[in-house]
């Protein structure tokens, strides 16, 4: 979809679940495609709680808290993209495997079509080969064990998942792409370790990794630990308390929380897999720790109660959006597509003034510019990251948005006709470009700026912020979120600061009585005054470095202070 790009081959294993986002989208309205991730999510728990009653709890009240816990860590990726498949199907595999180990039965065949299915809805599949994997080497460790007298009790020869791997492995290649989705994974892997352009791929070692469900999640891993060595260590006829605990998980799901260890580790989107396989043993954990409270086994229908009041207190939390506005998230309730987060503004813009030619747009505005203005908008990026642009062409854009020169360097070669650039990042291109003797800007909201080459006949005359307007809603979806809650109301755009977001923009650019003259205005329209305050705090400031001579930078400190 890039004219930079246009005509390499793209392997795209998310072809499956394009078809079904496309499905929804057209039976009902884009943002219903969160109704679809609502479907796998709930599957999911399903399924984590199919794999929590492979154990015994003795407390009620462990495998519904510990359901509840997870949820809340895993949340940050409930987002309506392709990967929810392979979350889903990550917790279907680990179901079948720990099934298979207590149980052991032909249904482990079904991780076959399973793979298969996978493969063609996400690059992730790569996961269930793996845990497979893990399995067979853990039940292959297991068996020579046992056979050596180090562990006590049987051990099957592991014949069976075996010989399962092999045909998972080449199962794979039933899919569009053929024998190529063989390597895919490896390819995968390398581009995570490569591409450190988006914050959801930044490492454990990157300060941005360390968000606030990373630090729930460890509380997740402290208390499935804590219980499990509180179980543990009151078996005092059992001396060697390893080895309980590979009787009691196996070495196979041992590894698996060692190897999910080492994957969340390397990218913060990945975390909410640890989350996942962790599960089990955070219900072992939670039931072990809960056990001990000897008033909660007198209480029981108290702590039922207490717990489904808690569901309803969590639930309210969600549909009324306190929840979003205490983890100071930007999502909220509802299915709606919102003006504020979209650059819909600069899509319509695009289209009623027939601005066509090359665009130089980032790949966060471009996504939906390519979803509005098909076919006719060709990006210059988009977040295919890696899967089609080299490390070389992501290291250009990231010089071009940093370095006025770089940027003039490319539009040398590319002649670009106008750019699309997202309004909260990018500054000094912004900057660059609004003060540019070849471009000027045509279009600003809180979302996105459009500058056009100034031989353009489009208007120029922009000394305000267009308003975020809203767009037109799904009925369909309206209504569900009606029964949902029925208090919902749709966004409302007032509380929207355009005057805010105009002064922050104006001061970026250097227009510092612009800057102003909006920052007063925000610091009076009764939205949230003190950021209007704020900014017109640091207009003074920036003037205060530009004065010419003593007094009237003092002039201007002195107005920032105050």
């Amino acid at each position: 979809f890039s004219y930079t790009y246009e005509g390499t081959k793209w392997t795209n294993v998310k072809w499956g679940s394009e078809v079904l986002f496309a499905l929804v989208s057209k039976a009902a309205a884009p943002e219903c495609v969160f109704l679809l991730q609502a479907l796998v999510s709930c599957l999911t728990l399903l399924l984590l709680l199919k794999i929590a009653q492979l154990k015994i709890a003795r407390t009620q009240l462990a495998i519904p808290l510990a359901l509840i816990f997870s949820l809340v860590a895993t949340e940050y990726r409930i987002i309506g993209r392709p990967e929810m498949f392979s979350h889903l199907f990550t917790v279907l595999f680990l179901f079948f495997l720990l099934k298979e180990k207590k149980e052991p039965s032909n249904q482990i065949y079904w991780l076959i079509p399973l793979q298969i299915v996978w493969a063609n809805l996400h690059e992730a599949f790569g996961i269930g080969i793996v845990l497979t994997t893990i399995f067979v080497a853990g039940d292959w460790l297991e068996y020579f064990l046992v056979k050596r007298s180090l562990f006590s009790g049987k051990a099957a020869f592991p014949k069976k998942i075996s010989t399962l791997l092999p045909v998972q492995i080449v199962s794979v290649i039933i899919n569009p792409n053929g024998v190529e989705l063989l390597t895919r994974p490896l390819n995968i892997l390398g581009q995570v370790y490569e591409n450190k352009y988006t914050t959801e791929l930044f490492d454990f070692k990157q300060p941005e990794y360390w968000q606030w469900n990373v630090y729930w999640t460890i509380g997740l891993l402290v208390i499935g630990g804590a219980g499990a060595l509180v179980y543990f260590k009151a078996q005092k006829a059992r001396l060697n308390r390893f080895k309980l605990f590979v009787e009691q998980f196996g070495i196979s799901y041992l590894l698996t929380i060692v190897a999910f260890v080492y994957l969340a580790a390397t990218a913060y989107r990945n975390i909410i897999f640890l989350v996942l396989v962790f599960f089990p043993l955070f219900v072992f954990g939670m039931d072990a720790l809960l056990s001990k409270i000897s008033l909660l086994q007198k209480l029981t229908k108290q702590a039922n109660a207490a717990f489904c009041v808690l569901l309803f207190l969590l639930y309210c939390l969600v549909v009324s959006n306190k929840y979003y506005e205490l983890t100071n998230s930007r999502d909220r309730f509802g299915l709606e597509v919102l003006s504020a987060h979209n650059p819909t503004g600069a899509a319509e813009f695009i289209k009623q003034n027939n601005i066509r030619g090359k665009c130089f747009s980032d790949y966060l505005t471009s996504s939906y510019l390519l979803w509005k203005l098909q076919p006719e908008f060709k990006s210059f990026i988009d977040l295919r990251d890696l899967d089609i642009f080299p490390t070389s062409f992501f290291n250009r854009f990231a010089a071009a948005v940093t370095f006025p020169e770089e940027f003039d360097k490319l539009d040398s070669v590319q002649n670009f006709n106008y750019a699309v650039l997202f309004r909260p990042q990018y500054l000094s291109l912004h900057e660059h470009l609004y003060n540019s003797n070849e471009f000027k800007l045509v279009f600003a909201d809180a979302v996105a700026c459009i500058f056009v080459r100034k031989t353009s006949t489009v208007d120029s005359s922009i000394t305000s912020f267009f308003p975020v307007k809203p767009v037109r809603h799904s009925s369909f979806g309206f209504i569900i979120n009606k029964i949902l809650n029925p208090f919902y109301a749709l966004f409302n755009y007032a509380t929207v600061d355009n005057d805010l977001q105009a002064a922050a923009y104006f001061s970026t650019v250097g227009k510092f009585d612009l800057a102003e003259a909006f920052a007063k205005k925000s610091a009076q329209n009764n939205i949230e005054n003190y950021k209007g305050a704020e900014i017109l705090g640091e207009v003074y400031y920036k003037r205060a470095l530009f004065a010419t001579n003593p007094e009237e930078k003092n002039k201007w400190l002195n107005a920032a202070g105050n």
